[in-house]
Parts: C-alpha cells; sequence; structure tokens
C-alpha cells in the first residue's frame, strides 16, 4: 500500500493478520498513534511504515521475533527505542531517524552491530541526520572505506570525474567488490552536484556513494577502445547484437526514470562514459550528479538551479534547448539517448573532427539513410559476429532512424522514451529471433 495518499490510522485489525509476512504503508499521510495489536502479526518479516505522520510510542511489538526489517523513519514518534528490539535475533535492518526519540539507545545484542541501525534522533534544524544508504544496504563508516582501499590508494583507482574519485574497494566480511565515489571538495559546485545524485538515488545525505562494481567498466571504452590505455583496453569489440542490447537496458532505465518513478527523474547527463556495464555486458546508467526530480520543485528552482550550477550536461549531447536556457525536462534525456544510439553504431563521437557548424552526428547520419548506411556504420560492427546473409544494412537502418527521431532539433517531436524502447525490442526480435536473450 505503499506510495499512496492514505489517510487517517493504522485500523487496529491489523493484528488479525497472523500470516501476514510484509507489511508496508510507506510514504502515505497516516497519522495517530500505532495500534499496540501490531504485535500480534507474529508471522511478520518486513514491517514498512516511513514517511508518515504517526505520532506517540512505538507500541509492544517484542512478539515479533522473526521480523527481519523495520522502518518507522520519517514520523513523528517519540518515547524511549525499545530495549527488546536487541533480542530480535533475525533483525537486518532497523531505521528509527526523522522522530523525537529520547533517552538511551540499547547496547546489547543486536545494537552492538552499528550496520544495522539508523541514526535515532533530529538535530535542531529538523533535519535528518545521516542515516543507512538505504532499506537493502549496510551503513558503511568512512573508515570501512578507508580500509577497503588501502587507505584510497591510487592501485584501487577506477576513474575521476568532474566532482568526484571513484576507487574500487573490498568491503569487509562479505568478499563483495564495489565502487565508492568520494566528493571532491575542493571542486566548486561538487557538494550540489553530489547531493543532488545523493536525493535522485536515495533522497538521503551523505559523503561518498557505494556502488555495486562494475567489472567491464563503461561503454564508453569499449566504443573508442584505441583511446583507451592498453592494460584497460577490452579485448574484444562489441558484437551488433550486444550493442542492441545495451541499447535496450539505457532505454529500459530511462522509461523507467521518466514515467514508473514516484516522481518523474531527468537524469541531464546520458552519454557513453555514464553506462556502466557489468559481467554479462548488461548496462547501468550511473553518475545522477545532474539529475533532477521533476515536478518536485517551481519554474524558480530550476532556473536558479540551472544558473547557479553553470552545467546542462555535457557538450554533443546537451539537448539544444538546453543552450538557450530551456527548462530541464524528459526530453533532453530523450535526446541525449538518440545521440548515444547514433554514436554507439556509427562507433563516432558527436564531437568528432568531423563534424562543425550544421554538420553534425545527426546530419552525417541522415544524409546516409537509406541507400549508403553501411557507409556510415562503425566498421568494427561489420566484421565482427554477423552471421552470413544477415541483413546488416537493414537492421542499422531502423536502429539509426530510431536515434534520429529521439534527438529531433524541436522537443516535441522527438520520440517518447517508452516509444524508442519499445521499437528497439521489436527490431531486435525482428534480426535475432534464434538468438533471444542471448549475447554474441
Amino acid at each position: 500500500m505503499s506510495n499512496n495518499s492514505l489517510t487517517g490510522t493504522l485500523p487496529k485489525y491489523v493484528g488479525r493478520l497472523e500470516n501476514l509476512v510484509n507489511i508496508s504503508f510507506a510514504d502515505n499521510k497516516l497519522s495517530g498513534k500505532l495500534p499496540e495489536t501490531l504485535g500480534k502479526c507474529i508471522s511478520l518479516e518486513r514491517l514498512y511504515l516511513q514517511g508518515n505522520s504517526f505520532d506517540g510510542t512505538i507500541p509492544d511489538i517484542s512478539g515479533l521475533m522473526g521480523v527481519k526489517e523495520i522502518d518507522f523513519s520519517n514520523n513523528n514518534l517519540s518515547g524511549n527505542v525499545p530495549g527488546y528490539l536487541a533480542n530480535f535475533n533475525s533483525l537486518e535492518y532497523l531505521n528509527l531517524s526523522v522522530n523525537n526519540f529520547e533517552g538511551f539507545l540499547p547496547t546489547k545484542g543486536k545494537f552492538k552491530n552499528a550496520t544495522i541501525v539508523s541514526n535515532k534522533k533530529k538535530n535542531k534544524t529538523n533535519e535528518a541526520t545521516p542515516s543507512t544508504l538505504g532499506a537493502f544496504h549496510e551503513m558503511i563508516s568512512y573508515g570501512d572505506l578507508r580500509n577497503a582501499t588501502d587507505g584510497f590508494s591510487l592501485n584501487n583507482l577506477i576513474g575521476s570525474g568532474s566532482f568526484g574519485t571513484v576507487y574500487k574497494a573490498l568491503l569487509p566480511g562479505e568478499n563483495n567488490i564495489v565502487a565508492v565515489k568520494v566528493l571532491n571538495m575542493q571542486r566548486h559546485g561538487a557538494m550540489k552536484s553530489f547531493m543532488a545524485e545523493c536525493e535522485s538515488l536515495e533522497g538521503h545525505k551523505a559523503s561518498a556513494l557505494v556502488y555495486e562494481f562494475m567489472p567491464n567498466g563503461s561503454l564508453d571504452m569499449w566504443l573508442h577502445p584505441h583511446e583507451v590505455e592498453e592494460i584497460r583496453r577490452p579485448s574484444r569489440t562489441l558484437t551488433l547484437l550486444e550493442r542492441l542490447s545495451i541499447a535496450i537496458d539505457v532505454a529500459s532505465v530511462l522509461d523507467y526514470l521518466h514515467v514508473h518513478c514516484h516522481e518523474a527523474i531527468a537524469h541531464c547527463d546520458l552519454k557513453p562514459s555514464n553506462v556502466l556495464l557489468d559481467d554479462d555486458l548488461t548496462a547501468h546508467v550511473s553518475d545522477f550528479g545532474l539529475a533532477r526530480i521533476l515536478l518536485k520543485f517551481d519554474q524558480d528552482y530550476f532556473l536558479n538551479q540551472l544558473s547557479s550550477a553553470g552545467v546542462r550536461g555535457t557538450i554533443g549531447y546537451a539537448a539544444p534547448e538546453y543552450g538557450m536556457g530551456g527548462q530541464i525536462s524528459i526530453y533532453g534525456d530523450v535526446y541525449s539517448f538518440g545521440i548515444l544510439l547514433l554514436e554507439m553504431f556509427s562507433g563516432k563521437r558527436p564531437t568528432n573532427d568531423l563534424f562543425g557548424g550544421n554538420f553534425t552526428l545527426c546530419s552525417y547520419i541522415k544524409s546516409a539513410l537509406p541507400e549508403r548506411v553501411l557507409d556510415v556504420a562503425d566498421e568494427l560492427i561489420l566484421h565482427n559476429g554477423l552471421r552470413i546473409g544477415f541483413p546488416a544494412a537493414e537492421c542499422l537502418k531502423m536502429v539509426f532512424e530510431v536515434g534520429l527521431r529521439s534527438c529531433e532539433e524541436s522537443p516535441v517531436n522527438r520520440l517518447a522514451m517508452s516509444e524508442a524502447l519499445k521499437e528497439l525490442i521489436s527490431i531486435k526480435e525482428r534480426f535475432f529471433k534464434a538468438r533471444r536473450g542471448a549475447r554474441h
């Protein structure tokens, strides 16, 4: 029942639901005291009530011995933190932040493990103190990150961006390799960019972000291997099917951000270096430092953010309306995706020396369609992994057309991300029926 506009109180009869495993009324407009009967849901494993206006004390839920996750954060709860929580042997995650609790915290049992416990108080400005990175992630201390990176050693350096440096880290006790992005506080605008990234991803404040490690690096290094130092250069090139699958992955991410999030998010900086590839070359969109949550703020806020940040994306990928002071929108992401698609299948950056003035990557591709499509295709595709008799020209023409329709000059003429995604999936199914779902 989460992420709705439910009002009123949590019904007392919730206690009759003895076989219920998960309860989530998170992010609604519920209020009043939590019912004492909550403790009778003896099969409960996950209890999410965060983001409401519940008040009073935490009722007696000492009977919920099998509970694994509890989130009461962002309410108006008060009183003491119950000591019996320390005896919940199955408890893996507890978030009581942004409430009005008082007194001392339990120190025994589960409370010895700081990774499962969020801060439990508000500061004087009524803002939350730093809490865990999310409902399914442990809280990691600076010391842990320092040790996991050998003191942020150059040997563990993955790369550096405009506002931060990224290190490879091995977290203790989990044999879990992650990527750690550390903020460069000396860089002007770094904090604003970093906090935008935190808000877009989790809504929490942090001084470092810990990501899943992507062993196959960025899409950029696969598309332009000759620009990469030999030690990091991919051992082969991406096939047509792999590129198409990656494009579908990226389109799926943008469709989710634009349409399926609780509030629409514009990424604002889509480019090959911000697309990371995991073990099986599944694509993950990264770096939300310029992202904006749409509909949340008024137009003045956006204009102030634009002028103060001084950036609207990356040259070559940023939508033309951004260069004229246009308001941030999901259509800007669609433009960037169109450019990305053209680059992926032509092998040419939009900033290539070949282009200038009115001669752009878009006009270069458009002028070659349909007859000369193979002349503008990346030669690495044509010499890698295509079956004899495969209609490469027809497949590439259709992909390029999706790219061109996505990066139309006028935002209103661009494809919606959902349409681009649907067309790319259709192309993949049409030309790779026998190998659907595989990556060759």
